[in-house]
This record gives structure tokens, C-alpha cells and sequence, in this order.
């Protein structure tokens, strides 16, 4: 594969000042004649160990050791590999980036893949000037009058309406020079039958531009203003625009997320934007969908805490429970805020701007407390079989919870709610699930015990639930324990999504979920 030529990447170094770089995320003062110090944005630390030197345009942290130019700054605050870094600088200080000699094949690749994001950039405009014509008043109806959403805000995310007719991009592209093909190939046209007119895949909805990582439009989140069709509706899964692998917001949350050390996870388009009203720059979305590993390995590059602000009712709480699973293994902080009921976090910012949303995040809750709470809510505590699963659901959780006061006083709500002493349920616990609870796993069903589940079965459960390629290979009748069998028949029954949908009257049912997913 060709690369950028030396010149390119000279001009870049010259025109990206490492200090307007880093001057970004942390505060900058004079040190000397040839030296600026600052607390380090690429580490948690109190004492100014950062220190740049503006006449090599180097860096150093004495701290964590960090160092080098703004390549290398940028690589790592920002966790971009070395081409990312140069275009995204490239990008800011407006400088040519021309390749060395490539292979026709290599350039056509290339070209064709540029012309489709101009093409999508060009859709972005399109939809943007329709959102403050007249064909946008329903929409506006919508995001301004009942979101609370001002004007500044929905122009600093492009948001935009697609106009009612079927053939209105498509009309605007041509004349514009592109081809019918094009379109189709950016996911905003599409052919009903292999002969029918190309129309357009948007109409009458109000369109969310989705950028990746570097802030260049993949494709679009649109949501209906007419009474039929789905409420939401995305552009086609293809080689831009890949929904598992996008957070909607990033590009815009990106820098203040860095900047505050945390990055806050919502669940829908307005959401975001009512939070950025409202001050909070650094939220995202994950739009809709169950939260993935791509998605937390984006969280984890743009902060070290997490916090998801989720609906109360099942749902949420699976999605707080599944993201908490697949980030223990990237070593993230994971919180938990948990909505009142009937709100969603865009009502919570129009209602009471920045303040309601500061007060709502300070109610945040540690993932181990988040679990807990979790266990005991969905616990069967009227017999001692169901006092002894949730003693076995809790002990992975509990491993996770070094000696501190945390830990005290989860121990103490969990003695609370089985009605012992703290101290013998500390010994459970830290030893293991009470004795009637040994010969066969915690969870129950009914008064029976769970049919002798191992850890063989709750293993291929668990390699299910997190590896979408095992789902297809389960067969229910092949588990010997009834709960292990129905999560199968649950699993088979949703295979997009294992986690949705979980029956609210099966506790024993989804505290296996909750074991599943925190072990």
C-alpha cells in the first residue's frame, strides 16, 4: 500500500504546534526561557510533570515517562496509529497530504473510496439546509420545540431532514456530477428490484450525520416524521459505515472526554445533544444498539471512566450489566446512573439545563455497587434455595471488590437484604456458596434445584452470549439443568441480541445472565 510522501509529513510537523496541541487538554504555563509545564493529559496526576519544549517541538512527562513530538502525542492521547494521527493533524492546520508512487489498482481503491465520503459530506449539507427551509417546520416542531434544542447545537452536528420525494438527493447528486451508482454505494440510495428507479433511501425523517473516529460521515441515523415506517432507521451496513463499531458524538466528545477524564454513554441522538446543550461535551451514544467490544474499545480510548446513563427498567439494566462485562477486560471505570422513571436524559437537560445534569451524574454508582443493588433487586429472597443463589451470584462480584469501605458497605446491604449477620455472610462470600448450595450451582428454579448445572454448561452459555458465532451451535435439549436450558432457548430465540428482551417475571432466569456476565 502507497504511503504519504516525507514532504507531506514535514509540513504537517512544521504547522501543528505541539503547544496549541496540548494546550488542549491541559493547562500550560512557563517554565523558562524554552520550557512550558503542565499536569500530563496522558496520565491521572496531580504535580506538573508534563513538559514541552516549544523550540523542538519534544515533549516530556517525568511522571509516566511519555515523550516525543506531536505525532506521538496525538497517537497517544487520542489512541490513533501513526497515519491517523497525521491526517487527523493534517486536517487541522490545512496541509496537503500527497502518496508516494501506488499501484493503479491501490489508487482506485483510494479515489473511489474519497468520492464517497465527499458524496456523504455533500448528503450532510443537503439535509442540513432542508432542516431551515420550509420542508423542515415538522422536523424543527420536533427537535426545538419538544427536545429543546437550539439552533447552535443541531448546526454543530449537521443534524438535517430528508425532504419528502423520492428522488430529491438523488436529483441534487447528479447535478452535481455524481452517479446514481454512487449514491446506491454510500448507502443513500437503494433499488427496490434488480430494474426498478434508484430512489432515495431517506424521506420526510430527520437525519443524525455519524462520523467515525476521525470525524468524517459514514452514514446517517434517521428518524421518522410520518405515522408509518420504523421510528429509526440506519444506512446499510457496508465498508463505511458499520453501526457496531460507532459511537455517535465521538468526534465532538472526543477532546473533552480527554480533557475530563470521562466519557458518558446515552442511549439516543437527542440525548447526546441535549447533553452537549447542557455542557456536557463529553457524551456519546451508542445508538440503540447493545453495547459491543468495538464500541468499549472506543470508550477506552477516549477515557479511563465511563459512565452509563441508562433507562431503569430491564433493558437498561442488561446493557449496564453486558457493557460492565466487556470492560473489565480493557480496564475501564465503569459507572451507573440509573433514570427516574418516564425520563430520558434529553427531557432531564431541557428541563433543568446543565445543573439538572450535573445533579443527575452525581448520583452515579460503582459498577460492583450497580451489580449488587442488581442481584438482591431480582432475587427471590423468600426461601433459602433463593437466599443461597443470590449468595452464588454475588461472589464473583465480590472478588472484584478489594478490602475498603466500599466493600463494608456492600457487605452490609447484602446482610440487610438475607436477614443475617454481616459477618456470616462475609464468610460465605470469601469461602464459598452456603453448604446446601455446594452439590449443585446457586441459582434454582421453583423450589427445585437448578438439574445439576456445571461449569461446563454455564461455559458454553457464556462463550455464547459473547461470541456471536457459538449461537447457531447451541441445542437447549442438550443442557441437563432447566435454566441453563431456557437461557439456551433465550439465547437461540434472539441471536442478535441474546441480552434483550429478558422475560421480567424469570428470576431465575436473569440472575443467570447476571452470574453469565460478571464472571
Amino acid at each position: 500500500m502507497s504511503r504519504y510522501s516525507d514532504a507531506s509529513i514535514d509540513r504537517v510537523r512544521q504547522g501543528a504546534r505541539l503547544e496549541d496541541i496540548a494546550g488542549e487538554f491541559t493547562e500550560l504555563r512557563r517554565g523558562g526561557p524554552d520550557k512550558l509545564i503542565g499536569r500530563c493529559p496522558l496520565h491521572d496526576e496531580r504535580t506538573g510533570s508534563f513538559t514541552i519544549t516549544p523550540s523542538r517541538q519534544l515533549f516530556h512527562c517525568f511522571g509516566c515517562g511519555a515523550g516525543g513530538d506531536v505525532f506521538d502525542f496525538v497517537r497517544q492521547k487520542l489512541g490513533m496509529d501513526f497515519v491517523a494521527a497525521l491526517e487527523h493533524l493534517a486536517t487541522r492546520t490545512g496541509s496537503e497530504l500527497v502518496r508516494d508512487a501506488e499501484t493503479p489498482q491501490q489508487a482506485a481503491r483510494r479515489q473511489r473510496h474519497a468520492r464517497l465520503v465527499v458524496l456523504l459530506e455533500r448528503a450532510t449539507s443537503f439535509y442540513a439546509h432542508h432542516l431551515w427551509s420550509s420542508s423542515g417546520a415538522l422536523a424543527r416542531t420536533y427537535l426545538v420545540d419538544e427536545r429543546g434544542l437550539g439552533r447552535e447545537i443541531l448546526e454543530a452536528f449537521s443534524v438535517g431532514v430528508a425532504p419528502p420525494g423520492r428522488t430529491a438527493l438523488i436529483d441534487a447528486a447528479v447535478k452535481a456530477g455524481f452517479a446514481k451508482q454512487d449514491l446506491v454505494d454510500a448507502g443513500l440510495a437503494r433499488r427496490r428490484t434488480g430494474s426498478s428507479p434508484v430512489q432515495d433511501r431517506f424521506e420526510n425523517r430527520i437525519m443524525f450525520p455519524t462520523s467515525d473516529w476521525r470525524g468524517k460521515v459514514v452514514g446517517f441515523g434517521a428518524r421518522r416524521l410520518a405515522a408509518k415506517g420504523a421510528k429509526y432507521v440506519n444506512s446499510p451496513q457496508g465498508a463505511l459505515y458499520r453501526k457496531g463499531h460507532l459511537l455517535y458524538g465521538a468526534s465532538q466528545a472526543r477532546a473533552p472526554a480527554a480533557k475530563a477524564g470521562s466519557v458518558i454513554v446515552v442511549e439516543g441522538y437527542t440525548d447526546v445533544l441535549a447533553f452537549h446543550q447542557a455542557g456536557a461535551c463529553n457524551t456519546v451514544a451508542a445508538m440503540g444498539t447493545a453495547i459491543t467490544e468495538e464500541q468499549v474499545a472506543l470508550l477506552r480510548r477516549m477515557a479511563p471512566i465511563v459512565v452509563f446513563v441508562l433507562d431503569g427498567d430491564r433493558s437498561g439494566v442488561d446493557a449496564a450489566l453486558r457493557a460492565g462485562a466487556l470492560a473489565r477486560a480493557v480496564d475501564l471505570d465503569i459507572k451507573v446512573v440509573l433514570l427516574p422513571a418516564s425520563r430520558d436524559p434529553a427531557e432531564i437537560a431541557a428541563a433543568g439545563g446543565g445543573d439538572a445534569v450535573r445533579e443527575l451524574l452525581c448520583q452515579s454508582m460503582s459498577l460492583p455497587r450497580f451489580q449488587v443493588s442488581t442481584s438482591i433487586t431480582a432475587a427471590d429472597l423468600s426461601t433459602a434455595e433463593g437466599k443461597d443463589g443470590l449468595v452464588g451470584a454475588l461472589r464473583p462480584i465480590f472478588e472484584t471488590v478489594p478490602p475498603s469501605a466500599v466493600r463494608e458497605e456492600l457487605l452490609e446491604q447484602v446482610a440487610d437484604a438475607l436477614g443475617f449477620t454481616r459477618e456470616l455472610v462475609a464468610s460465605w462470600l470469601t469461602t464459598g456458596p452456603p453448604a446446601a448450595a455446594t452439590a449443585a450451582p446457586p441459582l434454582t428454579v421453583g423450589n427445585q434445584a437448578d438439574g445439576g448445572a456445571g461449569d461446563d454448561e454455564r461455559l458454553r452459555l457464556r462463550r455464547a452470549i459473547h461470541e456471536p458465532e457459538r449461537r447457531a451451535q447451541l441445542d437447549a435439549q442438550a443442557f441437563r439443568s432447566v435454566v441453563c436450558r431456557r437461557a439456551a432457548e433465550h439465547i437461540i430465540s434472539h441471536p442478535d441480541n441474546p441480552m434483550s428482551s429478558l422475560p421480567h417475571d424469570d428470576h431465575e432466569l436473569v440472575r443467570l445472565f447476571a452470574l453469565l456476565l460478571t464472571t
